[in-house]
């Protein structure tokens, strides 16, 4: 049996079982263990490796079926202290069609005591950095995965429950 385990210089190494989103925890359930033969173009994570990659977040959008290699994988907490991801719906809409991973933005809620006939206005909540946007066309809301300062996170979830907040790119500088 070892033999044939080792025939073909094959060596396990960690793929995703299924998809992880950037920033998010890379879970036991999300991994698997792969046999492939050794190539110097790749540097898959040794099977061994699995429990300094479980917990860790997710550097990038990774897909089921995909080896997992060490830039994929974030740093212990991905975040510095004092900080949060938090994802946003954002109606397709209102949506920028340019917004990408590592953009900044402005996070608005939009206010009620417009006068009747006007737009609403909308107070500034906070700024962030997009970590990822979750672009599928199957929903009426694409999530804005944003990074933003730990203490905003009350603010943005009440704008959130109350369907009043818009996710606007910040000018560049």
């Amino acid at each position: 049996v070892v033999l044939w385990m080792n025939a073909g210089g094959r060596e396990p190494v960690l793929a995703l079982r299924r998809n992880v989103a950037a920033g998010q925890a890379i879970e036991a359930d999300d991994l698997q263990v792969v046999r492939v033969a050794a190539d110097p173009g790749i540097d898959p994570i040794a099977s061994s490796a699995r429990d300094d990659v479980v917990g860790r977040p997710a550097a990038a959008d990774l897909l089921a079926g995909t080896l997992l290699v060490p830039e994929a994988v974030g740093t212990a907490s991905g975040l510095e202290a004092g900080q949060a991801v938090i994802a946003v719906p954002v109606s397709p809409e209102e949506l920028p069609a340019d917004l990408e991973g590592g953009d900044r933005v402005v996070l608005l809620r939009s206010s009620t005591n417009a006068p009747t006939g006007d737009a609403p206005a909308a107070e500034t909540i906070g700024d962030g950095t997009v970590v990822a946007i979750q672009r599928d066309d199957s929903g009426s809301t694409v999530p804005v995965s944003v990074r933003v300062a730990e203490g905003l996170l009350p603010e943005i979830a009440a704008a959130i429950q109350s369907d009043s907040i818009t996710v606007a790119q910040a000018a560049s500088s």
